[in-house]
C-alpha cells in the first residue's frame, strides 16, 4: 500500500512540474512567434505622406495599450498556472499520511515551485526599478525567458537584464532568453 502512495505522490508532483514547464514553454513560444511574424515585413517610405501629432500620439497610445495587455495577460496566465501547480502539490502532500520521506519530498517540490515564483517576481521588480516600464519573467529549471517592451531595449539592456537574472537565479548567461514585444 505504501508503494502505491509513493507512486501517486510522485506522479502528481511530476504532473505539476510538467504543467509548469509546459506553460513556461507556451508563454515563451507565443512571444517568439510574435517577433517572427515581423521579421520579413516590408515597409515603404513615401516622403509626400506626413502624420499629424494627434495621429502619432494615437498610434503610440495604441501600442502602449497592446503592450500593457500582453504583459498583464502573460502575468495572469503565469500566476494561474502557479496556483494550479501549488494546489496539485498540496493535494499530493495531503494524500500522504504516514510516510515521512514522501512528505519531505513533496515539501521540497513545493518549495522549489514557490522559489521559482518568488524569483520571477523579484526579477520583474528589479528590472522595473532599473528603468523598464514593464516586463514578464518566466523561470524553468534550466532557463529563464524575460519579455520586455521593444521600445525600451538599448545597447546595455541585454546586459542589465542578464545581470539581474543571474543575480537572482544563478542561471548562466547563455540560458537567459530575452524577447521583445
Amino acid at each position: 500500500m505504501k508503494i502505491q502512495r509513493k507512486h501517486l505522490v510522485l506522479a502528481s508532483l511530476v504532473l505539476a512540474l510538467s504543467a509548469a514547464v509546459y506553460i513556461n514553454w507556451q508563454l515563451s513560444s507565443n512571444a517568439d512567434t510574435t517577433k517572427a511574424k515581423e521579421l520579413g515585413k516590408a515597409t515603404y517610405v513615401n516622403s509626400n505622406i506626413s502624420a499629424t501629432v494627434d495621429e502619432v500620439s494615437e498610434f503610440t497610445s495604441r501600442l502602449t495599450k497592446d503592450q500593457q495587455n500582453y504583459f498583464s495577460n502573460a502575468r495572469l496566465k503565469r500566476d494561474k498556472t502557479g496556483d494550479e501547480v501549488k494546489s496539485i502539490a498540496l493535494e499530493a502532500l495531503s494524500s500522504v499520511e504516514n510516510d515521512d520521506d514522501m512528505k519531505e519530498e513533496a515539501l521540497a517540490q513545493l518549495a522549489l515551485v514557490e522559489e521559482q515564483l518568488m524569483n520571477q517576481v523579484s526579477v520583474e521588480n528589479t528590472l522595473i526599478a532599473k528603468g523598464f516600464s514593464d516586463c514578464v519573467c518566466s523561470i524553468s529549471d534550466t532557463s529563464v525567458t524575460v519579455v520586455v517592451p521593444e521600445s525600451e531595449m538599448g545597447n546595455n539592456s541585454p546586459l542589465i537584464i542578464k545581470d539581474v537574472v543571474t543575480d537572482v537565479t544563478n542561471i548562466p548567461f547563455e540560458n537567459i532568453n530575452i524577447v521583445t514585444v
